[in-house]
């Protein structure tokens, strides 16, 4: 859909998403992971994650079996054809 308010769009603009599984892990060291949305967003932005075998907060040197993360960040933009330009998508541009 292009010009539609972003309320009438159900597909974010930009999304990403991974998935990761091990058979056995081990954190040498832990850290704090923090998602941050820069530059033309909206207030419609949001970041979901799954574990599977794993604590909230993981502990170094603790051996986890059978493990897996998912993550997935969507955001939605106030100019969501811009938003695709930026990353290599369509320019819905006519050519003569």
């Amino acid at each position: 859909m292009s010009g539609g308010r972003r309320e009438e769009r159900e597909e974010p603009d930009l999304g990403l998403s991974a998935r990761a599984s091990a058979r056995s892990l081990r954190f040498e060291t832990t850290s704090k992971v923090e998602t941050e949305f820069r530059g033309d967003v909206s207030e419609r932005s949001f970041s979901t994650s799954r574990r599977y075998n794993l604590p909230a907060e993981v502990r170094e040197g603790v051996e986890y079996h059978n493990a897996a993360a998912e993550r997935r960040d969507s955001v939605w933009t106030e100019n969501h054809e811009r938003a695709g330009r930026s990353l290599g998508g369509p320019r819905n541009e006519q050519t003569e």
